[in-house]
């Protein structure tokens, strides 16, 4: 009953401390800043819907599956559709998130630039940045 009541605490923490933003984005300085972080946004509610719904699963099961004294565990060889079903399940998920920032991407690396923006060339070193205006 512990675990299942600490694992329940850490899962409540976690979503007061997203939900409250008290560690967020520093406001956007690129362009399209507003739009990956919206859909930064997206994927963490859908992904916080489903870490809440498991944890609180798994604190349930543990509650109601606990170990009685001369207990013996039954075995299950698992479930073939149920296993199909939610892994075809997840996978149309992630491709349905993954369409909207398509577009974000298509836009910052396919398209060209505008015929006036700034040419600026910037290359990485080992804890240095080489940037050269024209």
């Amino acid at each position: 009953m512990l675990l299942a009541i600490t694992i329940w605490l850490i899962t409540l923490v976690t979503v007061i401390g997203f939900v409250g933003r008290y560690w967020w984005f520093p406001p956007s300085a690129a362009t399209h800043g507003a739009l990956l972080d919206s859909q930064f946004v997206i994927t963490l509610v859908v992904t916080g819907v489903v870490f809440i719904a498991a944890q609180v699963a798994l604190g349930y099961l543990l509650v109601k599956y606990k170990a009685k004294k001369g207990g013996k565990a039954d075995y299950s060889h698992g479930n073939n559709k149920l296993e199909v079903l939610w892994t075809t399940a997840t996978a149309i998920l992630f491709f349905l998130m993954v369409l909207p920032g398509q577009g974000i991407w298509a836009d910052l690396y396919i398209r060209q630039a505008p015929a006036d923006a700034l040419q600026i060339e910037v290359t990485g070193q080992q804890f240095a940045w080489n940037i050269r205006y024209p």
